[in-house]
């Protein structure tokens, strides 16, 4: 198929974990950096199904949190005087604070986060039995937080000098990374005891593609086509490569086949019906974009 325009296809090894760059982290920001990639429009083939397009994301904060105290045998503590208590303190504080935070999203994408918490529920499967849908909800408005590593203590008699902890934190549309940043560090300095250091191999602001962009209505036009019945917009609670390219100002979605609910699982697979559709609608959706 002759296009008027051109149609390049990326592959990149660290979209899941960022790696270190000439320039900082991440190949896709290095690409987009340099110019060696360039355009106004990007297809992800991340996983959304067939039924639904994603046009948009929450941001990635990363941080690594640190305590100290004096080392002595455990028959004599001062249990406040132990690096782990410290430290696990202040993360209770932490998690208490952000769960008083809420982002309102921009008018133009409002509507599709608050229709979103379907589309999460069907995504998780029988990790969402029991949850609401504010609850889901909750998750798109309101910053999380995952306790992901701790190391701490040398023996079980022995009051730990060191801990240290990373954690994950997902900011929501609307809300910025710097804001959530200010708020936890605000926690961490007035506890005194506790030292915060960022992880820069993953730290991008939420961001999403308008509805009405041209990618956005040529995805969703070609793919009613293609399946007798157009999919859905909706945002996702998780992260992706997708933050990076529209820092570069580059319209994104992510419109894949499989399953959430299998991903990163045991026999994680697609249908082969969905990538031939899905093959289909790409085709089809460049073709329009370019009309």
């Amino acid at each position: 198929m002759d296009l008027p325009g051109r149609v390049e296809f990326v592959s990149v090894l660290d979209e899941e974990n960022w790696h270190r760059t000439p320039i900082g982290w991440n190949t896709s920001d290095w690409l987009l950096t340099t110019g060696k990639l360039r355009g106004k429009a990007c297809v992800m083939g991340e996983q959304s199904g067939i039924k639904k397009v994603c046009l948009g994301e929450r941001g990635d904060y990363w941080v690594r949190l640190h305590s100290n105290a004096k080392p002595r045998h455990g028959s004599t503590p001062v249990y406040e005087d132990n690096a782990c208590v410290k430290l696990f303190r202040v993360l209770e504080n932490i998690h208490t604070t952000i769960t008083k935070l809420r982002a309102e999203p921009p008018e133009d994408i409002r509507g599709i986060v608050y229709a979103s918490p379907k589309h999460i529920a069907e995504d998780l499967g029988e990790a969402a039995s029991g949850i609401t849908h504010d609850q889901l909800l909750e998750m798109l408005v309101k910053p999380t937080m995952n306790l992901g590593v701790v190391r701490g203590g040398t023996m079980i008699n022995i009051v730990p000098d060191a801990c240290e902890a990373e954690v994950a934190f997902c900011v929501p549309i609307g809300m910025s990374r710097e804001s959530l940043h200010a708020a936890v560090s605000r926690v961490v300095k007035e506890s005194g005891s506790v030292t915060l250091e960022l992880l820069g191999e993953s730290q991008s602001d939420p961001s999403y593609t308008k509805p009405d962009s041209r990618i956005a209505r040529a995805l969703k036009e070609e793919a009613a086509d293609v399946l007798g019945v157009a999919p859905e917009f909706y945002v996702t609670q998780g992260t992706s490569d997708a933050n990076v390219f529209r820092k570069h100002g580059v319209d994104t979605c992510f419109y894949g086949p499989g399953d959430f609910e299998n991903t990163h699982g045991y026999n994680e697979s697609v249908s082969i019906s969905a990538v031939t559709k899905i093959a289909q609608i790409y085709l089809k959706a460049a073709a329009r974009y370019f009309a």
